[in-house]
Parts: C-alpha cells; structure tokens; sequence
C-alpha cells in the first residue's frame, strides 16, 4: 500500500511538471508568435503596401483611451503594454506618446524603427545632403565656402563632320578653360588626330568654374558635356596656408567633403556635411533647406581678410626681390593673442609653416634678456659694461669666440639699453652671465611659451627645442649665446605671442585662430576664452622694453628705416641657417624682425622671417625684414586709418 501511494504521488508530481512545461512552451509560442507578427525581431523589415493600406491612423487623444480599451480586453495586449513600458526610457516613451496620433491601431507596441516605416508610408520623408560648413574672417568675408563646378569632356559622337570645324571647337574650348592648345587633351599627344584615335567616346577636357562654365554655354556646341559637382573654394585665396584642404571623402562626387590639413582638418566634426531626414508634410519649407540646428557650424575665425590680402601682396613682393627659401609675416592683435594675418612667400595649402618650422630667433632673443634683467632687478638699463669694438674684438669664453656682428670701436663700454640698441652680442651675453644667471633667466623663457606647444588652433606644431634648466646652468656657454638667440628654436607664432607679451603691458595671451563657431543662421554655437593669460613682467618693465625698441629704431640698427609721422618700435635679428642635420651652415642667414605698432597704443605685432634670402646682403634682418615690416605697417595706416603720432 506504501508503495503504490509513493508511486501515485511521483505521477501526480511528473503531471504537474508536464503541465507547467506545456503553458510554458505555449506562452513563448504564443508571445514569439506575436513578437514575429509585430516585426520586433526583424527590424529591417520593411511595411508591405497591403499592410500600409490596412493601416488606420487616429488623433493622439483618441489613441490613448483606445489603447486603454484594447489592453481591457486582452491579457496578452497588458502584457506587452507592460513590457513596453520596462523597455523604453523615459525619453523614448515621451516620443511613443507624442506619435500616438500616426500610429497604425494594429501596429501601436511596435517599436520605433517600426513606427518609422508606417509614418513614411504616409508621410513622405526626404533626405537633404548639407553643403559644408563656411570659414569666414573676422570682418565677415568667406575664406572658404562651396561652389559648382563642372568636369568638362568632348562627346565624340556629337563633333561635327568637318575635321577643322571640330578642331575649332576644341580649340575655343580649352582656351576657355586655360588649357594651352598644344595640350591638346593629352600630355602626350599634341595631335587631335592621334588623341581621337585613342580614345574611346567619352574624352576628358578639364574643370571649369562657374564664369568658364557660362562662355561654354554661350559657345553652343553640341560636343561638349557638362557633370556638375560640389567643389571647396577659397574665394581670392587668402589664407590657404591655415584654412587647410578639405577634399573628397575616398574620391566621392557627393559633397562629402573631408578636412585633410589645417582649420579645415582640426574642425572636421564642426564643418563636415551632415544629411537630414525631413517629413514632407509636417515640414514641406525645410525640404530644401533642412533645419539650422542639423546643419553643419560655421567656423568664425581671428584673420582679418584686408590686413590678410596685404600680407599676401608683400610677400609676393619680397619673394621677387631677394628669392628667400621661405619668407613669411606673422600679424597679431597685441592684447589679445588673436592672429590677424598669416603669409607666406609661397603659399602651400596643407602645411603650415608658422608653426611646424622652428628657427633660431638671432638678435630677436636680446629684448627677452634685456625684459628679464630689469624685471628681476639684475640690471637697470643705465648699467654699463666692456664689450670691447665689436667684430674686431672678439670676447674668448672658454673654448669659444663671441662676436658681435659690426665694429664700435668709439663705443667699446656701453649701456644695458645701448647693447639692444646696437644689438651686441658681447653685451648681452656677459650681462646675463654676470648679472642674471641660468636660474632667473630660465622661467623667463618658460614664461613666453619657448620649449613648448602654444596650443593654437593648427595641426601639426612644433614645441621648438630649448634646452633644461639644468643644462643651462652646467653649461655656461650654452647660457651666454642663447642670451642673444643661438642654441634655441622658436617657432613663429611662439616668437610673435612672446613679443606680444612683452609689449602689452607684461601679459601672455595664448595665440589663437578662431573666434566663434556658430549655426547657420549666425547663433553662436562656442566662443572662443583665453585660458592661458599670465603675467609675465611687470608694467613698468613692459613701457622700457617698448622704450628699448624705439630706440632700436632711431638710433640703433633699424634707424635707416623711416615712415614719415609715425614712430616705429621692434628689433632686427640674424641668425645662420641651421641644416636639417642641425649643423651651422656657413655664410647662410635667416633674417629676422619682431615689432609693433602704433608706439603710443600698440594694436598690432608683426614678425618677419626670411629664410636664406638669394642675396648675402638680405641675410641681416635690417636689411629685408625691417623694410618688409615697415611695407606691413604702411598697409595698417592705410586699411586701418591710423593717425600719424609725431
């Protein structure tokens, strides 16, 4: 009897577990049937018509109490009402709710890929394809923007029958586009002829621009044909050097530009093209436009588009007269680190050179010596010093000779300010040796940005080298000549954003390129803060460096350089060239000069450079950079309408 209870119980038990396996399997039948109906484990697929038409759409108040009803009278609907609810966030109900008005009855707990695809069977959705943000200066010209262009090609089967009616038409037409007639479509090939019998129906002419791409037209031959595409310009191709390059993304002939170099590659998530999804009917006036916040920015930035252009012609100008290597002209807005204009002699989109190259700053260096004597009390511009007459009379410091660059044979005993004035390298070396010393002079230079990144809104920059504070104490040579600019680099805009500190009133602002980044519609989006300004003298040390500097230019080595009713301010430099293997190149010169302007209120720095000019004369900074400067100040009187100050 024992027995046959153990084994009824042990039945009624395997019962009970077959029954709550059989519900079981029959619940994921059940809800995996309705999961597979209601395509929320096949998100790619897509709403049939039949399926569209069924599809009955209801205002959103209705929607809501008819849900409620339906979940009444289902279990099944409460639960997936329930798992609905687990399963979307807060900001996805919200999105759930607010479409309830376009929701298909039979379709209400589908996900929202799925209400996607209902809502664009009755609404219809167009993608719009933005063009590329704008980089505009800072009085408002677009540096770089997008244009139309045209890839131009000749349809052989519609040439004319008459070879020389042809040949008129090619010719006409590559003049248009600036092609040179012998071109003839081939670089190999000056024949029309031999060109015609290679090619197949299809023959490649060139690009052409808008203005070129209406003379076409007016030209009315049936041979040529005409595929549009989107193009990155630089209209009158100011500041190529920093805008960068931004072209085809994997040689694509949409508008999918991409910033390879420069602004354009360093604000490549702010400029790129973005494509939008517009309902047609709910929004039928952005369907061309798409909407502002979804555009790409536009990049605001710190060149001034005239002083910029003036910049360029200089260039241009100086690169005729003494064929340097490279030559280029740095402006900055003196209280602030913004960077006015950039140039260089040859312009070469993709790199840029203001901050990639490193060059020993020469002479230049002297006026950060003669600020850190003064400021830490070492020295008073009226203190004097033997430096003997000058080239003549070289200054032995151990195994080395310290030469300045001309004789002063009257002038063997000068003054702190008389050594910048003349710009002696005895001078300043024995006053830093004997007077400042490697641990005040180092935080000096650290102070100015040597030695390390500025930070500048540019890809690509060199930190320079300056050597550690414990090797300028151990090596008292080291000390002396980078005194007056040999044994360090700096590169350009390190150079400039040190003078500008200097000169406003002691205070280092970061160098900087752009100012804002902002919307289509012109709301700003980012503006751009100074977040490394720091003191670096003080303001009384800061009026006797502009003092120093006058005196450069009335009675030191930039006194042949005049500019009638206005006073100019800044320090010559040369420096020999340095060879890639870091060896001194002899009887080749870098030349150099750092300044501002105007004297009274300084507005502007501006830093020349020429590297290795053709002629030996145009090595020394007096003699290219200075009158370079002065050609740069000459167009901010006129551009700027600057009052004469004498």
């Amino acid at each position: 009897m024992r027995m046959t209870s153990i084994k009824s119980e042990r039945e009624i038990s395997a019962q009970r577990i077959k029954k709550i396996f059989i519900l079981i399997a029959a619940g994921i039948i059940v809800i995996t049937s309705r999961l597979v109906y209601l395509q929320a484990i096949f998100p790619n697929t897509k709403l049939d018509a039949e399926k569209a038409s069924e599809t009955i759409y209801l205002p959103g108040y209705k929607v809501k109490a008819w849900e409620e009803a339906e979940d009444s009278k289902s279990s099944i609907r409460k639960a997936f009402s329930m798992i609905r609810k687990y399963a979307l966030s807060s900001d996805e109900e919200s999105l759930y709710e607010k479409s309830l008005g376009r929701r298909n009855k039979k379709y209400v707990h589908l996900m929202p890929y799925v209400r996607q695809e209902i809502d664009k069977t009755k609404h219809p959705i167009e993608t719009v394809i933005h063009e590329r943000g704008k980089i505009i200066s800072s009085d408002g010209v677009i540096l770089a923007g997008n244009e139309t262009i045209y890839d131009i090609a000749f349809l052989r089967k519609n040439f004319p029958s008459d070879p020389k009616l042809r040949d008129e038409q090619i010719d006409k037409t590559l003049s248009i586009l600036g092609i040179d007639k012998s071109y003839r479509l081939n670089k190999k090939s000056r024949s029309i002829e031999e060109r015609l019998k290679k090619s197949g129906n299809w023959i490649a002419a060139g690009t052409a621009d808008h203005e070129q791409y209406l003379k076409l037209r007016k030209l009315k031959f049936d041979a040529i044909d005409y595929a549009p595409k989107l193009s990155r310009s630089h209209p009158g191709k100011l500041a190529e050097d920093t805008l960068g390059i931004a072209n085809y993304r994997n040689n694509d002939r949409k508008n999918e530009f991409i910033g390879l170099s420069g602004l354009e590659k360093k604000y490549e998530e702010d400029l790129r093209s973005r494509e939008e999804e517009i309902d047609t009917q709910e929004n039928p006036d952005l369907v061309q436009t798409g909407t502002d916040e979804n555009a790409p920015r536009n990049l605001h930035i710190t060149i001034d588009s005239a002083l910029q252009a003036a910049a360029q012609e200089i260039m241009a100008e100086w690169n005729k007269k003494i064929r340097p290597d490279m030559g280029m002209i740095l402006v900055q807005e003196t209280a602030t680190g913004r960077m006015l204009a950039m140039a260089t002699t040859k312009p070469t989109p993709g790199q840029n050179l203001f901050v990639e190259n490193a060059y020993e700053p020469g002479s230049t260096l002297k006026t950060v010596a003669y600020a850190a004597l003064l400021d830490s009390n070492s020295a008073k511009e009226t203190d004097l010093i033997l430096v003997g007459a000058g080239k003549s009379q070289p200054w032995k410091l151990k195994k080395f000779y310290i030469r300045d660059d001309h004789d002063h044979p009257e002038e063997t005993v000068l003054s702190l300010s008389r050594i910048i004035e003349t710009s002696s390298n005895i001078g300043t070396g024995k006053f830093v040796m004997t007077k400042l010393g490697a641990e005040k002079f180092y935080p000096y230079l650290e102070a100015l940005g040597f030695g390390k990144r500025t930070e500048i809104e540019l890809p690509g920059e060199s930190a320079g080298r300056m050597h550690s504070l414990k090797r300028y104490k151990s090596d008292i040579t080291l000390l002396v000549t980078s005194s007056y600019g040999h044994g360090i680099s700096v590169t350009p805009v390190q150079l400039v954003s040190a003078y500008s500190a200097l000169i406003n009133d002691g205070i280092y602002n970061r160098p900087r390129l752009v100012d804002r980044i902002a919307l289509r519609d012109g709301r700003t989006e980012y503006i751009a803060e100074n977040t490394d300004q720091h003191r670096v003298i003080s303001v009384e040390t800061s009026k006797k460096v502009r003092k120093v500097l006058r005196g450069v230019m009335e009675n030191g080595t930039g006194k042949d350089t005049k500019i009638k009713g206005y006073i100019l301010a800044g320090k010559t430099g040369t420096a020999m060239r340095v060879s890639r293997s870091g060896k001194y190149v002899e009887g080749e010169n870098n030349a150099l000069f750092a300044g501002f302007f105007p004297y009274k209120n300084p507005k502007y720095t501006i830093l020349v450079i020429f590297e290795h000019p053709e002629k030996k004369l145009h090595g020394f900074g007096a003699q290219s950079a200075l009158p370079a400067y002065a050609d740069m100040v000459k167009e901010i009187i006129s551009i700027k309408h600057i009052q004469k100050d004498i």
